[in-house]
């Protein structure tokens, strides 16, 4: 199954860049947030993001920890077998995206992550 996404996805850790065949991947844990529910409580989600070929190697260039940038791609969901049992996981594949300023001084921010 897949679906399309985009958003503003925040770096949550560090990048890894893998090399799979010829081509390259970066991989992290990135941050989503969804806004405040009914009692101004924040509605924060996170997700495995994966950013192939040169544009991955561009997010490991110039980005880290605490960044944000806007992502277009697709939700996909990975599955395999470990200990006997089906596992399975969703990942946005990031095929475009666009940076966003960085956010100066964290303390005036509400956004938690």
């Amino acid at each position: 199954m897949t679906l399309q996404a985009s958003g503003i996805i925040r770096i949550l850790g560090d990048i890894e860049l893998k090399n799979v065949g010829d081509t390259t991947v970066a991989k992290f844990y990135g941050g989503i947030n969804e806004g405040k529910d009914k009692n101004g409580n924040w509605i924060n989600n996170a997700i495995d993001v994966e950013v192939w070929g040169r544009s991955g190697e561009i997010i490991k260039e110039k980005m880290g920890q605490g960044d944000s940038f806007y992502g277009i791609g697709k939700v996909v969901m990975n599955e395999w077998e470990s200990d006997g049992g089906k596992r399975r996981k969703h990942i946005f594949k990031c095929s475009r995206f666009e940076f966003l300023p960085r956010i100066s001084d964290t303390s005036t921010s509400e956004v938690p992550f």
